[in-house]
């Protein structure tokens, strides 16, 4: 998929979707573990495994099409064929709950009606009829960003490489501003002129520089580095967290170190340090449905939980709870990709398939 020297950070970037993605599952595990361990109120590193999805967008989208000419139309069509079949599963599988009188984390059934579900389904920004932001999928608004990303990158997928990735970033500097200097009116708008777009941007350059690197003798000492800088960075962004101290923007406490870890990856990968587990691998690649359906899991968790007298408020229950959850989320999300995330990707692509999808 990748050319050059692209294809040897591959594994890596697979590695880093399997911890982005248990990072989720485990910030949202630990918002029901507040009663056993109420220190971690104030701790939210977990999100952090969002920022680096869209630094890893940045980066994955950059390199796929940085040898490789593309229409427009290809372009978004591939995006859609990767993003949309689970995404609205879930989403649907969502609905038929809050239906049954079910209510999923974050989600109250006064959210089910059609507007709701068709603005999810369409990745437009909203907040839901109980006054949640949108949309009905608890990480459904992540999956809004990386449409816009991909419309973005699609306008000026015909340029060539270098301009492509200019002009992308120009829009996206552009839109930026309007939102820092409050020029931005409504949810679609102000969504959209976001700082956290600034991540994708950033992982566009990494691409785009990686892509055009000369491979050198130093990459295991520079990966390690920044694989440091990024620990040092996420650990500082915990403890002032929990001091309550003063927080900046997501982009300054989550982006950068998780932007150091991306680079730290490629380096070290580049270097000859590599993830070549299988299992492993093939977590990453089955690392987006994790990431959509492991709220489904949390849920049918506490609730098993609850009937086997666990509680979550003793620190034996809520530990043990973490532990499955992590677990099943896992299994089931590659049960999942194996079973229907890939037969459909296949069915939608006429029968081709890729080694790994971006």
């Amino acid at each position: 998929m990748y050319a050059g020297l692209a294809m040897t950070v591959l594994a890596n970037l697979q590695f880093l979707r399997v911890v982005a993605a248990l990072l989720v599952v485990a910030h949202h595990a630990s918002r029901s573990m507040l009663e056993a361990f109420p220190a971690l109120e104030p701790i939210t590193l977990g999100v952090a495994g969002v920022d680096i999805f869209f630094i890893l967008s940045g980066v994955v989208i950059t390199l796929s099409h940085e040898h490789k000419s593309e229409s427009r139309g290809a372009f978004l069509r591939a995006r859609i064929i990767r993003i949309v079949p689970m995404y609205w599963l879930a989403t649907l599988m969502l609905s038929l709950m809050l239906l049954v009188g079910l209510e999923p984390l974050g989600r109250a059934q006064a959210d089910l009606t059609l507007g709701e579900i068709a603005t999810s389904l369409l990745f437009i920004p909203h907040n839901t009829a109980s006054g949640a932001s949108g949309p009905l999928l608890l990480v459904g608004w992540t999956l809004n960003y990386e449409m816009f990303f991909y419309l973005l990158f699609g306008l000026f997928i015909a340029l060539p490489p270098r301009g492509r990735v200019s002009a992308t970033l120009f829009a996206i500097l552009l839109l930026v501003l309007v939102g820092v200097l409050g020029l931005a009116g409504g949810k679609i708008a102000t969504t959209y002129t976001d700082l956290i777009l600034l991540e994708f941007a950033a992982g566009m350059l990494l691409g785009h520089y990686w892509a055009n690197r000369r491979a050198g003798d130093r990459d295991r000492l520079i990966g390690s580095m920044f694989l440091a800088l990024s620990l040092a960075g996420f650990a500082l962004s915990t403890t002032s967290q929990a001091m309550g101290l003063p927080e900046p923007h997501r982009v300054v406490i989550w982006g950068i170190p998780g932007l150091f870890a991306v680079i730290g990856a490629m380096f070290l990968e580049a270097g000859g340090v590599a993830v070549r587990n299988r299992n492993l691998l093939l977590l990453g690649a089955a690392s987006y449905v994790l990431y959509l359906f492991h709220q489904f899991v949390l849920q049918t968790l506490q609730k098993g939980l609850a009937a086997a007298s666990v509680s979550l408020a003793t620190p034996a229950g809520a530990l043990l709870y973490l532990g499955l959850a992590v677990a099943i989320s896992c299994l089931i999300a590659v049960g999942i990709h194996r079973k229907i995330e890939q037969p459909v990707t296949r069915f939608l692509k006429g029968g081709r398939t890729k080694a790994v999808s971006a």
